[in-house]
């Protein structure tokens, strides 16, 4: 922690821990807070999640200070701070109140925690690191100096540039008892080097009746990460006004002239600087929503999955390249166009109002196969993933589909099946060679024999061995081709993981038909 080398004692304890009061709902915030807050000595801490509770406490014990988040469930922190001045309790009104936020982090916050008599008020998580200081400084340990930008006790920090010691003290007595932070420089120069570093909102700079002021760089340039220039002439000269404009001067002021001038142009010109941030906050917020968004397109539109959004009657609001390649249709020729009359496949029952009763009762729908229709006219199965889109109010904005083609998936699976049932014939192949081989050549055998045995037999008997030889043969090799198959030249065509029997180059192929 930055700590002033000056501490000073707190005129409001007798002894014993300050009691400091977190009101905090975001257990995130809350824990970060307790590790900033475990390094303070003689101070004891105690957590609350809501305004109501926080007034409570207070009716039961004053704190020494309180940290409150801007964002609460029920009073905000603002709300929160002219309670205690009304007073809510006795000396309420003087306990210091530590505004931060996570979401309120521009000037108009700013400013709304300094008319609501806030302390100071912190915008995390960029000052995070300050909280132990501001605490310090709110308990009246240590002496504030002009880097405690946190703390509202003034409304800005003004820089002034004035040859006139007379004048100077002038401006700077009038701005000091209007509530402004003042500061004497000796040339801009030094006054730009303490800009960031003061927090500087206006600038007052003298403008010699002759020479030149050498300007810092990019003053005139739109990043506007400078404080309002008021420049302070003699003479209101058209040229010389032009001229300090053109180097990024913002307003001009005619001197002599009165101390309320002076104030009235200083407001104005920190209406201005606030005006400046605001859009300084915007522009940089814009910047990062459109790179959210040019990212976000990129990963849809990339999808090899056809991702499409329709509002709750079906009529298509978004349509990715994915969905162009899967479907044919492009983007122009079905956004604004019912789905449903572009991919049902005729017969198909569930409509567009009916999936979003679907929607609506489980918040999500998966359907592992679904017909889907080309715009060529072709029917194909996909799968599909439906989700029910709400805006930040809860309010139905229609349904997301992603879908993906699984005709690749099918055509493999039934070349699965064709696999397996081949296996069962090769099976059925080997079962059959085996038991029908040994009787038929027992009979084989015995019609040989009988051949033999039979040399005197007549003509009609010979010819009926000689039919139940030729028989045998016959089914011994339809056999001999049925073992071939369980036999074939395997080729693998390496279609995720499955192995195809080429039964081309098998033997079977060769066997010439008996």
């Amino acid at each position: 922690m930055n700590r002033s080398m000056l501490r000073v004692p707190n005129p409001n304890r007798s002894g014993g821990l300050a009691h400091i009061l977190v009101v905090v709902p975001d257990d995130a915030i809350r824990a970060h807070i307790s590790l900033a807050l475990s390094d303070i000595d003689g101070i004891e801490v105690h957590y609350v999640a809501s305004a109501h509770d926080a007034i409570r406490q207070i009716q039961q014990s004053v704190p020494a200070a309180i940290l409150a988040d801007v964002s609460l469930p029920d009073l905000d922190g603002f709300k929160l701070c002219k309670l205690l001045r009304v007073p809510l309790v006795s000396r309420s009104e003087q306990i210091p109140v530590i505004l931060i936020s996570s979401a309120y982090r521009d000037v108009l916050a700013e400013h709304v925690a300094r008319k609501a008599h806030a302390f100071a008020f912190l915008k995390l998580p960029g000052e995070a690191d300050l909280i132990e200081r501001t605490i310090e400084l709110a308990l009246h340990r240590l002496l504030p100096n002009a880097h405690d930008h946190q703390v509202l006790g003034h409304k800005g920090n003004v820089q002034i540039i004035c040859s006139d010691d007379a004048f100077g003290h002038t401006i700077s007595t009038a701005l000091e008892l209007d509530g402004w932070r003042c500061e004497r420089q000796r040339n801009v120069e030094d006054m730009a080097a303490g800009w960031k570093a003061n927090a500087t909102q206006v600038a007052f700079v003298e403008i010699p009746a002759r020479g030149s002021i050498k300007w810092p760089e990019g003053l005139n340039t739109a990043s506007y990460d400078h404080p309002v220039i008021v420049a302070m002439i003699r003479r209101p000269d058209a040229e010389r006004v032009i001229e300090l404009m053109e180097y990024g001067v913002d307003e001009y002021l005619v001197i002599p002239c009165d101390p309320s001038s002076i104030v009235d142009a200083c407001r104005e010109a920190r209406v201005k600087y606030n005006f400046r941030s605001m859009y300084n906050e915007f522009d940089s917020q814009m910047v990062k929503l459109k790179s959210i968004s040019a990212y976000l397109e990129l990963v849809i539109n990339n999808s090899h999955e056809a991702i499409f959004t329709c509002d709750p009657s079906g009529v298509v609001k978004l349509w990715n390249k994915g969905a162009e390649r899967v479907y044919g249709f492009s983007a122009e020729e079905i956004i604004g166009k019912n789905v449903d009359d572009h991919l049902d496949p005729p017969g198909f029952t569930r409509k567009s109002p009916s999936v979003m009763r679907l929607l609506q009762q489980r918040g999500s729908l998966m359907d592992p196969e679904v017909q889907r229709l080309r715009k060529s006219g072709e029917e194909f199965p996909v799968s599909a993933t439906y989700t029910l889109l709400k805006d930040i109010h809860g309010e139905m904005l229609g349904f997301s589909v992603i879908e993906r083609d699984v005709t690749p998936i099918k055509q493999l699976e039934n070349e699965k099946i064709k696999s397996a049932r081949l296996r069962a014939i090769t099976q059925t192949a080997v079962t059959a060679n085996d038991h029908i081989n040994t009787p038929l050549g027992i009979i084989l055998g015995y019609a040989q024999f009988l051949e033999l045995k039979l040399v005197g037999a007549d003509q009609q008997d010979r010819a009926a061995l000689e039919v139940i030889q030729q028989q045998v043969h016959k089914i011994k090799g339809i056999m001999n081709k049925l073992k071939l198959i369980s036999d074939p030249i395997v080729k693998n065509y390496s279609i995720e993981g499955v192995t195809m029997l080429d039964l081309s180059k098998s033997q079977l192929s060769n066997e010439t038909t008996i």
